[in-house]
């Protein structure tokens, strides 16, 4: 299967991504049904595991939001009890943030390891770089959502960034802040 690896390079690198991605499907009729099957369940793991991180960092950058805006609301006047019990909760879920991303991030660290290889997987990396991320396709299937890409705030289009990780880009979630205080409420 080298011969295929080496064929895709060479068209990847001059830009012919839909043939190299006809390529690809070539291959997986060559390919074992188990070597097919544990590719995509590596697939499946990793992609519960990328959702799995995307929501937490949009749900942490939500909350420190909301944080922010109620201790600068408190300098102004008294937070009513409801108010408050919110922000004590907030900060408690930020407390807790630390030890839950570490456990994310060793799970993503062992899936990494772990990675078979085949065209399955060269498929999906080559679906991952920021211009595929940010492609018409995911931007109709977050508008179909009623993401941010629906009312046009521009916010999937800027990488999320927290003290955890830089630059990291893609649609909304069910805890995009943005998507949160348009509709009134947290949640689905």
């Amino acid at each position: 299967m080298k011969f295929f690896e080496r064929v895709e390079a060479a068209l990847e690198k001059r830009h012919h991504h839909a043939l190299t991605t006809r390529l690809r499907r070539l291959e997986l009729l060559f390919a074992s049904t188990k070597s097919t099957q544990i590719q995509e369940e590596w697939l499946k793991q990793r992609h519960i595991e990328e959702m799995g991180r995307f929501a937490m960092l949009q749900r942490e950058i939500y909350i420190k939001e909301e944080v922010a805006t109620r201790l600068k609301t408190s300098k102004s006047r008294l937070l009513t009890t409801e108010e408050e019990t919110e922000l004590r909760a907030w900060e408690d879920e930020l407390e807790g943030f630390d030890r839950r991303y570490c456990l994310h991030k060793l799970v993503s660290y062992n899936l990494e390891h772990q990675m078979p290889k085949g065209p399955l997987i060269r498929e999906w990396d080559a679906l991952n770089r920021k211009r595929e991320v940010l492609s018409r396709e995911n931007e109709f299937r977050c508008a179909a959502n009623g993401g941010c890409c629906k009312r046009g705030c521009g916010c999937c289009e800027k990488p999320l960034n927290s003290h955890r990780e830089q630059g990291i880009y893609g649609h909304c979630s069910t805890e995009c802040g943005c998507c949160a205080r348009s509709r009134k409420y947290y949640g689905d």
